[in-house]
């Protein structure tokens, strides 16, 4: 995950998600309306490279980044770097 910073207080932040939990954290996506982008695909991993962008002073997209976050370090914690 790397995390930049854009003229308008936007920031983006890169996210890898496995295919395994793809449907639980699209879910978060859209019910926060956070713009994004698939930017690539891992095909050997079995992942998705996404683009998020988000205001960090909306509360909605602060909870939503924290919830991703939480799923994947908790899919890695399960399931290792596989």
């Amino acid at each position: 995950m790397n995390q930049t910073v854009n003229q308008n207080n936007q920031r983006s932040v890169n996210f890898c998600i496995p295919c395994d939990v793809m449907i639980e954290i699209a879910e978060i996506i859209l019910q926060a309306e956070l713009p994004h982008n698939i930017t690539g695909v891992e095909e050997n991993k079995r992942e998705l490279l996404f683009t998020l962008n988000y205001s960090p002073d909306f509360k909605t997209h602060q909870l939503a980044i924290e919830n991703i976050k939480t799923i994947l370090i908790q899919y890695h914690q399960l399931y290792g770097d596989e």
